[in-house]
């Protein structure tokens, strides 16, 4: 209902583009489902009722993405702590949105669990083991993609 004083619409913008890894977005142009007449503007809400309101106010703002804080590659770190009893913190870098998935192994090779296995945004990324309910050991984790894949080494004591 637009005929309070104020109301505000916040919209949030991502990256949807891959390929898309740094520079400047400008909206240039914003449209929404209004119709200029001699009383104001008639706005069609989500139940399609019609409010007229002559105080329609659009502001944009230039979104953009810092090179800076993207990673640059993928990247995947030692655990840490390492060892550990029984919770450690695996971190990753993704430098563009990717299927993820991150599984866990024991010393034999066989696959104990999956942390992640999911898509997941460019960026800096990290989850937690809990390891609670496995024996102590050496154990492996593994970060695999589309286009990248590493394994690292880690140490559970009880």
């Amino acid at each position: 209902n637009l005929l309070n004083i104020e109301e505000f619409i916040k919209l949030d913008f991502s990256i949807i583009d891959s390929e898309f890894t740094f520079g400047e977005i400008q909206i240039t142009e914003f449209l929404f489902n209004e119709i200029e007449s001699e009383s104001g503007f008639e706005i069609m809400d989500e139940f399609e009722n019609s409010v007229i309101t002559n105080h329609i106010i659009i502001s944009s703002n230039i979104l953009e993405i810092d090179n800076a804080l993207l990673p640059q590659k993928f990247q995947l770190y030692q655990n840490i702590p390492n060892p550990f009893n029984p919770i450690t913190e695996i971190r990753f870098d993704i430098p563009i949105a990717s299927q993820v998935s991150i599984e866990i192994y024991d010393i034999k090779g066989e696959k104990i669990e999956t942390l992640i296995d999911s898509n997941l945004s460019a960026g800096h990324h990290k989850i937690n083991w809990d390891a609670s309910n496995s024996p102590g050991g050496i154990y492996f984790y593994r970060l695999v993609t589309d286009v990248y894949h590493e394994t690292h080494k880690m140490i559970l004591l009880k």
